[in-house]
């Protein structure tokens, strides 16, 4: 009978940690996924999307600004989009995300012509405009823009 209680209790606590970790790892899941959504620490030769910086240098072949709002339907779209198909950007390609709305892209949005949310603008490693463009939804349509 102590055997049998024993073996029970030894079953009763593997179980109830095996429950304890998949609770864990179901809480926390999705905070690390958003967190490596947008990850700016990453080397440029792999990090496809990634939040534009003051004075970003461009380090990749092929890059393309991406001013967009956080209200914006399609924006969130073309966002969903991109984060769900970063493998398929090739690794010569960085997508830079920017807040249209911050005052802070001023000055970008006056270099490039910017005058509204869900606008493309590729430039080049020097940040020269080389085309701009609005309204593409998935990663294939921006691929098919770039020049």
């Amino acid at each position: 009978m102590t055997l049998k209680k024993s073996s029970l209790k030894k079953y009763g606590v593997i179980t109830i940690v095996s429950i304890g970790l998949l609770t864990l790892i179901l809480v926390v899941s999705p905070f690390l996924q958003n967190l490596l959504k947008v990850n700016n620490s990453l080397p440029y030769d792999v990090a496809t999307y990634v939040e534009y910086k003051q004075d970003q240098k461009f380090l990749n072949d092929k890059n393309v600004l991406f001013f967009k709002a956080n209200w914006c339907g399609t924006c969130h779209v073309a966002e969903t989009n991109i984060l769900n198909s970063l493998s398929s950007i090739p690794k010569t390609l960085t997508i830079y995300s920017l807040d249209f709305e911050n005052s802070k892209n001023n000055d970008l949005k006056k270099k490039y012509g910017v005058t509204t949310q869900h606008t493309f603008v590729q430039v080049d490693r020097n940040g020269n405009l080389i085309k701009k463009w609005e309204l593409s939804y998935t990663v294939n349509e921006i691929l098919e823009q770039l020049v």
